[in-house]
């Protein structure tokens, strides 16, 4: 193995084991998801501004998330953990739709994974993108387009999640 790849699987290696000890617990982390869904409906509805969208999530704890720059790595982790095939393909595939189609609108996208933690046992709770609108980006309803294009990326594949950021 090339010292780039075991630097890698080293670096990734060690991001999963922080997001794993820092997992909250089931509850917390579902209230998380749930207030961060809450603050995107909200702006992409025109409710709040993209400032004000932007102070809100940036509130928004992401302990006991790992964020990984690429697909591959996403996989990677995902396999590393014991995954199956298919569920690391389809997961995989699934955000790799949203974040291609992110990277060509100009944000920057991250891809990851949210841990949760019951009777001290840590597990996966969800399989996500993070998406940064970076601060050049300042035009709500053009932000609004752009994000909305992002969620329907894996057409009739969209997730639950998706539905409900349209919703």
């Amino acid at each position: 193995m090339s010292n780039s790849l075991e630097a890698r699987a080293r670096r990734l290696g060690d991001q999963l084991m922080l997001a794993e000890s820092q997992s909250l617990s089931a509850q917390i982390s579902g209230e998380l998801k749930n207030e961060g869904i809450s603050i995107a409906r909200r702006f992409l509805s025109g409710e709040i501004s993209l400032q004000t969208y932007r102070e809100e999530i940036d509130v928004i704890v992401d302990s006991g998330v790992l964020l990984v720059e690429t697909p591959s790595d996403l996989r990677a982790v995902l396999l590393s953990l014991g995954f199956e095939d298919d569920f690391v393909k389809e997961n995989v595939g699934h955000e790799e739709e949203h974040w291609r189609l992110a990277k060509e609108l100009g944000f920057e996208p991250k891809l990851g994974i949210r841990f949760a933690r019951v009777n001290n046992r840590v597990y996966l709770r969800q399989v996500l993108i993070s998406i940064d609108i970076p601060d050049t980006l300042t035009d709500d309803e053009d932000v609004r387009q752009r994000l909305r294009s992002i969620i329907k990326a894996p057409g009739e594949n969209m997730s639950m999640s998706d539905h409900t950021l349209l919703s």
